[in-house]
């Protein structure tokens, strides 16, 4: 009995040792959630589709013009298949519907309402920078990822990110979901977005510079859209007032 308690001690004392970097990791969000202004950015979309036996091929492209307005968002057509629109069009994707990710994910991941359960991970060296890498879960009863058709089901996931241990900022996010209703649209999905640093009104911000979405409708029918992020700027609205007689 104690030669196991030996053996197990190391490992009990790390983990309960407490974690310097994840309060760190939750105030950089919350300041990120008081700091982020309402924004515009570009959306540049390729969409795929296939089965994944016989091979994923390029079914679309498109260009959204996308609004944050206090963290959520609203996708508007500009370019289809590179015709552009005379007017920009409210848009979703129809069978692998999102609502409010690429801004707020993380936002939603750090939400006390979401419980999330986090478990300290391993280490990685990207672009220089020493990433930790915690995995994490969300039970579905308080899932706040939308997917499918519109929006419709709030599944249960589970992922990772990995943040700078020198400022704690998140650089990457990655999360999947499983487990849907038997006969629902979507039966696996997956989210992976990382981020750098732009511009907005003259301030730094840690935005979404690229996402991957996959949906799976079947366990060999998927969906797979590419998007990459740019021309950040901040938002204005402006109203005018006609007085008649």
């Amino acid at each position: 009995m104690w030669r196991l308690i030996l053996i197990l001690l190391p490992a009990l004392l790390l983990a309960a040792e407490p974690d310097p970097l994840l309060p760190l990791i939750r105030q950089r969000v919350a300041d990120w959630r008081r700091e982020l202004p309402d924004f515009l950015c570009t959306q540049e979309s390729t969409l795929s589709q296939g089965n994944r036996g016989r091979g994923i091929r390029m079914s679309d492209s498109a260009i959204y013009e996308i609004r944050v307005i206090r963290g959520r968002e609203s996708y508007f057509l500009k370019q289809a298949a590179g015709i552009d629109l005379k007017q920009p069009e409210p848009a979703d994707f129809p069978g692998m519907n999102h609502r409010g990710e690429f801004s707020s994910a993380l936002l939603l991941l750090f939400d006390a309402p979401t419980q999330t359960l986090f478990h300290r991970a391993g280490r990685e060296r990207v672009e220089g920078r020493r990433l930790r890498r915690y995995d994490f879960k969300v039970r579905q009863e308080n899932s706040q990822w939308y997917v499918g058709p519109g929006a419709a089901y709030q599944p249960a996931y589970e992922g990772s990110f990995w943040a700078d241990e020198a400022d704690g900022k998140v650089y990457r996010l990655h999360m999947e979901a499983h487990q849907f209703p038997r006969k629902y649209v979507v039966q696996d999905a997956w989210l992976t977005v990382t981020y750098t640093t732009v511009s907005i009104d003259g301030e730094p911000f840690l935005m979404p510079a690229q996402a991957e979405v996959r949906a799976c409708h079947t366990l060999m029918d998927c969906s797979q859209a590419y998007l990459k992020f740019t021309d950040y700027r901040h938002f204005t609205a402006t109203s005018k007032v006609d007085f008649q007689d």
